[in-house]
């Protein structure tokens, strides 16, 4: 809530339009969204403040649209640089607007930098990375050695290479995450190299990095940059509109309260 008005904009958008693109897809629970990171988190009206609603009524009915259509507006922490490519992320098809951006002004120096989790570094005893490895049902014995094997068009981590006495094991690298925790293990945006103890993981940014970077639309911000400029660029090829009536008119199968009221004829 502390941060410029730009950039609380921008992020009112994204989240608007995010959320327009999840309506329905909890239907067979009886709702269409929740609270947790599957819809981007949502922690009540007792975190609201003067600032973020100021900012979602300036920005009142506006979505993104690519084609016409609602974007799925992702959105991460602090991207390190570079967003990343949805299929690098997510696998699947991708979006064309979910693609890299270098998120540099034009000295080079990055927008998020500001963050305290731009760059990071984890050390890992050897223990610790053949028991977390184990835990996740890869168990190979002695890990010898784990390198970055291939990288998305980011730059970030696809596959990582364990050198074992069966031999070489390649692994999808996000199960490096989940073994130790997406808190610990930031990003897949990151260089390994052994110590004499196990490894050290240095890396960029938290999150998956996809989308909006949230450091990087602050530092937009405080460079003079309108939230308008800030969303085209994280998200390429989209439009901002503003939309007569309700936005939820723009969503898959409008909402679900909506959808129980026709069919029940209330």
């Amino acid at each position: 809530a502390t941060s410029p008005l730009e950039a609380l904009k921008a992020q009112a958008v994204a989240a608007r339009t995010y959320t327009l693109t999840k309506i329905g897809s909890f239907a067979q629970y009886g709702y269409d969204v929740d609270d947790t990171t599957r819809c981007h988190v949502y922690r009540g009206m007792d975190v609201e403040t003067s600032a973020t609603n100021e900012a979602i009524r300036q920005t009142s009915n506006q979505v993104l649209v690519y084609n016409g259509r609602p974007i799925e507006a992702l959105y991460a922490t602090v991207s390190g640089g570079v967003t990343a490519d949805a299929r690098e992320a997510f696998g699947g098809a991708g979006q064309p607007y979910l693609i890299p951006v270098v998120d540099v002004d034009e000295k080079g120096n990055a927008y998020g930098a500001h963050s305290k989790w731009f760059a990071w570094y984890l050390d890992i005893p050897q223990e610790s990375l053949e028991s977390k490895f184990k835990e996740r049902g890869v168990d190979f014995g002695r890990i010898e050695n784990l390198t970055v094997a291939d990288r998305g068009p980011s730059g970030r981590a696809i596959n990582i290479q364990l050198t074992t006495a069966q031999g070489p094991i390649d692994l999808n690298a996000r199960l490096i995450r989940d073994a130790f925790g997406v808190d610990v293990v930031r990003s897949t945006f990151f260089e390994i190299r052994k110590t004499a103890t196990g490894i050290r993981i240095e890396g960029k940014g938290w999150g998956h990095g996809v989308g909006m970077c949230q450091a990087g639309a602050v530092g937009r911000a405080r460079a003079g940059q309108k939230y308008d400029k800030i969303l085209t660029t994280y998200y390429p090829g989209t439009q901002l509109v503003t939309v007569t009536g309700s936005p939820i008119s723009y969503s898959a199968r409008g909402s679900y309260v909506d959808r129980v009221k026709f069919l029940s004829g209330r």
